[in-house]
């Protein structure tokens, strides 16, 4: 016996060691599948090795874990020979494949094992793994067959052999068996149980006969002959090969096809090559499959430069329209202003806001930006034009998944590999746009294929097809998202291509506006991540600037207060925003978010909204207090409207009538703009008296309804912003409090002291219940958003009575436990009312508020100080022929090496990121790397290698 024991340490050069004890000499043991036993039996005797075999039973491979157990139960019994003297091996030949995976975790014991590294033995038969993955990728659907299965089982087990009356043994043959099923569970049930035991031959179209030289070939080849008639498949004939059997009694050392498992070590799954490796399991962590990222080093300088001169920042958002001047070499604002929104025309309320900052100062302007909400109401408000889609589904698409309408479904299928499995066809894309422009009247085109994420090449097609033919834009679903779920892809390219005019002829206006007003330089836009975009970037992609607002307002607040993790909470007139900072970062909402009725997959900051700001309507009903969500514009607004003081007059004669609602003591003006229908005879009336000057509720009804202010038909005015609703607001209380000075306090007085009286409190009292009771709410909203719960506009989700029990708890209502949190980041708040909206919030939190210096205006002062952001994401997946696909590109590329798949990635990926940079607003070149591997376990603890993901990012000043 030779002494192994005694061996050289070879622990790291495992390849090394089994070379040399191998080539000592050649006496083997095998342990095999008896389907192998021919092709084994005839590779011993061409190489003159002695062997002694061992063959378990066939069909192991179903039953991994018992396969797993009886191997090594054989090799503890093959090693215990060896060191017992009772034999004498240089190595145990395993004659299995990966097999279902029962060969992983096989360990060797005194003398070294030999397996070849192939999935199972189709590929030992046909010779080699590539050959085998050129099988599989001609003709999956392959039901082989060999005189080892033949002999010892067949494939599937249900397959059995020839009777003597030519019909094939076996549960799927319908002509066996059935009436004993029929007898014992009814025709109908013995119809179903046959479908169900037959569904594997619909996975097969093939049957093919591999040639290894035996003897008996015809009768085998007979056979699926046989087999491939009796099921209408087509039948090959395939010649097969020797050389894995050869090399697995031959080889000396470890390679692509044969493993050699030194003593000691213990065979592992590597997920990357889809097969076995040896690792020694005392040597601690296997680390696998990973690359060092690349260093991009062509001349970047270190610094791309700082930003000098002046920054124009504007913030149209729903209440008010913001605009900044900031210094950008001095880091300070210089001038700032507030003008009401126009939604309607957000150009005129921006140029209001932009006439009250210093003139002198806007020519030296050298870059605007802005943030908006024109996209997300466009959407909620269906304002877009007409969108025809274009959907390339794998399969059937079920009734109701897509809402949209018109669509249809054109040819051209990709696998989810990006496989070509379908082309396109040109004359059938041309025929599908131009029916849905004469029938439908579309204006544009989107194009929504599966697969389309990892090859794109389609979608870019059929853009092509169609802007050629038609002059139609066309938007793709993979310019947008490349993220799984081809349906909210197809909402996204619709949404997106439906609003392209709208933000198209914003910024037409918005730049007459500057250019009007001497101010030069480039205009950019805030993107619903926080990042800017360029003009024609954002034309072209209208739909990712949703949430464009708040994202400037978390970008502001962070600017300001700096900091690495915090909650920011944007007091703005309508509704208090909640956002985080995490790292330095915006959290952003990784799966889309939800803009009206529509899915989308635009990566948006992570937003949570309660619906009380400064101008929430107060309302007192009964004795109910409300706060939001509704707004209504400040009563301290009208002071500078002609007639306003008659109408408040109006209100404080009649007070005591307004104790069971509020409501009918708001006021109600024109706002300048004109109604574009056909007004009713209710709205006539009340159009001509708010002509002579402001009018309460309950005015109009006294003079048009009898009194009756519940049925006045003021809806269609006010949603159309043809008039303006004044009512009692926070804003109101500060400014009669003298905490904010906004404009002449005489009108917020007096409603202020109309409705403490009704309320029954004093101004203190009344503002305190006020302020509370939004201040409850934003902690409500704050904790529905740390237990991952759905919030509401209004705040009223999540009635659990646990919930609700903590809630009063924290409110400091229980009488007999005290529980207090502690939020563990900062608390910022922006906006102007933030310092008396929050400040009782944070003392609930036991956190330390922090109103950064101008955060009444950092929505504006976030946009102009944003950065470009460009993100390209890319992966390297294996495919199922053995290659490894580059996903991420106009194409799909095939390499047969990983590596080479790798470096073919990083190497065309760079500058492909700087040019999208270039066309966001940047010059920046360095580059972010990130990349991982993407692995799944499996049920017997190994791994499934499913792609290297690759994520580059570039952020730098605008051009």
């Amino acid at each position: 016996m030779k002494n192994y024991l005694n061996q050289p340490d070879y622990s790291n050069h495992p390849e090394l060691f089994c070379y040399i004890i191998i080539s000592m000499n050649r006496s083997l043991k095998i342990i095999a599948c008896g389907v192998l036993e021919e092709e084994i039996e005839a590779a011993a005797a061409r190489h003159n090795i002695s062997i002694s075999a061992e063959y378990l039973t066939a069909g192991l491979h179903d039953e991994p874990d018992r396969l797993r157990a009886e191997l090594q139960s054989a090799v503890k019994r093959t090693s215990d020979e060896v060191v017992a003297g009772k034999a004498d091996y240089d190595a145990i030949v395993i004659g299995y494949g990966l097999c279902g995976r029962g060969t992983v975790g096989i360990k060797a014991g005194i003398i070294p094992l030999i397996m070849p590294r192939v999935h199972d033995c189709i590929a030992l038969f046909l010779g080699s793994h590539k050959r085998y993955n050129e099988q599989f990728s001609k003709n999956p659907g392959t039901l082989y067959m060999s005189e080892g299965w033949y002999e010892h089982k067949t494939q599937p087990l249900s397959v059995k052999r020839k009777k003597d009356d030519g019909r094939f043994e076996g549960n799927w043959d319908i002509h066996v068996g059935y009436d004993s099923f029929k007898n014992k569970y009814g025709e109908n049930n013995a119809a179903a149980i046959y479908e169900f035991l037959n569904t594997w031959k619909r996975n097969y179209t093939r049957s093919v006969y591999i040639d290894t030289g035996s003897d008996k070939g015809e009768i085998y080849e007979n056979y699926a002959k046989d087999l491939a008639q009796e099921l209408d498949w087509k039948y090959e004939k395939i010649k097969g090969g020797t050389e894995l059997f050869d090399a697995m009694l031959s080889r000396e050392y470890s390679d692509d096809e044969i493993l050699i498992v030194p003593p000691g070590y213990m065979t592992a799954y590597d997920p990357l090559k889809n097969g076995l490796f040896a690792f020694d399991p005392n040597a601690g962590e296997i680390s696998l499959w990973e690359r060092a990222l690349p260093a991009v080093t062509d001349e970047i300088p270190e610094k791309s430069g700082s930003r000098e001169g002046l920054g124009l920042g504007i913030d149209a958002g729903g209440t008010y329209t913001d605009a900044v001047i900031y210094d950008f070499k001095r880091g300070e604002v210089i001038a700032k202003a507030k003008a009401p929104t126009t939604k309607w025309n957000f150009t005129i309320g921006i140029t209001n806001a932009m006439k009250k900052l210093d003139p002198s100062l806007l020519p030296q302007v050298g870059i605007t930006v802005v943030s908006t909400t024109l996209a997300t109401n466009a959407i909620v408000e269906d304002r877009g034009r007409k969108v025809g889609l274009l959907v390339m589904p794998l399969a059937e698409i079920p009734a109701g998944k897509i809402e949209h309408d018109p669509w249809k479904i054109v040819g051209g299928r990709l696998s989810i590999m990006g496989d070509i499995l379908e082309p396109v066809s040109e004359e059938e894309i041309k025929r599908a746009a131009i029916e849905m422009i004469d029938r439908d009247n579309v204006e544009a085109i989107a194009v929504s294929g599966y697969g389309s994420t990892v090859n794109p090449s389609h979608e870019l097609q059929i853009k092509r097809i169609i802007e050629a033919e038609t002059g139609l834009g066309v938007c793709c679903g993979h310019e947008l998202s490349n993220t799984l779920n081809f349906f909210v892809r197809a909402n996204t390219a619709v949404l997106n291509a439906s609003i392209i005019p709208l933000l198209e002829q914003f910024i037409d206006e918005l730049e007459q506006s500057l250019s009007g007003m001497d101010i030069g330089g480039s205009v950019m836009i805030v993107r619903g991540d926080g990042s800017l975009m360029s003009r024609g970037k954002a034309v072209l992609h209208p739909v990712e600037t949703t949430l464009s607002g708040p994202a400037a307002s978390v970008a502001g607040a962070r600017f300001l207060a700096g900091g690495s993790d915090a909650v920011i909470i944007d007091v703005g007139g309508t509704t208090s925003d909640i956002g985080l900072i995490s790292g330095g970062e915006i959290r952003l909402t990784e799966e889309g978010v939800q803009v009206g009725r529509w899915r989308t997959h635009i990566k948006a900051v992570d937003m949570f909204t309660l619906g009380a700001g400064g101008d929430s309507r107060i309302l007192i009903q009964g004795r109910e207090l409300k706060v939001g969500p509704q707004r209504v514009a400040p009563i301290g607004r009208l002071n500078d409207m002609q007639g306003s003081g008659e109408a408040v007059a109006f209100i404080e004669q009649l007070h005591a009538d307004y104790t069971n609602s509020t409501a009918a003591m708001e006021i109600l003006a024109l706002t300048g703009r004109e109604p574009d229908w056909q007004l009713s005879y209710d709205e006539e009336g009340i159009m001509k008296l708010l002509k002579t000057r402001p009018h309460s509720v309950r005015e109009l009804a006294v003079n048009l309804t009898h009194g009756l202010w519940t049925i006045l038909s003021t809806s269609r005015l006010e949603n159309a912003a043809v008039i303006q609703r004044y009512g009692l607001t926070p804003t109101d209380i500060l400014a009669a409090k003298g905490n904010v000075s906004l404009w002449p306090v005489e009108l917020s007085e007096k409603v202020a002291g109309l409705y403490e009286i009704i309320w029954g409190d004093d101004m203190d009292d009344f503002a305190e219940d006020v302020f509370g009771l939004i201040s409850d709410n934003l902690l409500r909203t704050l904790l529905l958003q740390e237990f991952d719960v759905s919030v509401e506009l209004n705040g009223q989700a999540a009635d659990d009575p646990v919930f609700k029990a903590l809630l009063k708890n924290l409110k400091g209502d229980s009488r007999s436990l005290s529980l207090k949190p502690s939020l563990k980041s900062r608390l910022i708040g922006v906006g102007a009312a933030a310092p008396w909206l929050l400040s009782r919030l944070a003392g609930q939190l036991d956190s330390e508020l922090v109103i950064p210096e101008d955060g009444d205006v950092a929505n504006a002062l976030g946009a102009v100080c944003s950065m470009v952001t460009v993100k390209l994401e890319a992966s390297v997946t294996p495919a199922s022929d053995g290659r490894f696909i580059v996903n991420g590109f106009e194409n799909c590329y095939y390499f047969e090496a990983y590596e080479d798949a790798c470096e073919y990635l990083e190497h065309n990926i760079v500058p492909l990121i700087r040019k999208e940079a270039v066309k966001a607003g940047t010059n920046e070149k360095r580059i972010v790397w990130e990349a991982g591997n993407r692995l799944t376990s499996t049920s017997d603890g190994n791994y499934i290698f499913l792609g290297r993901d690759y994520k580059v990012k570039i952020t730098g000043l605008p051009a």
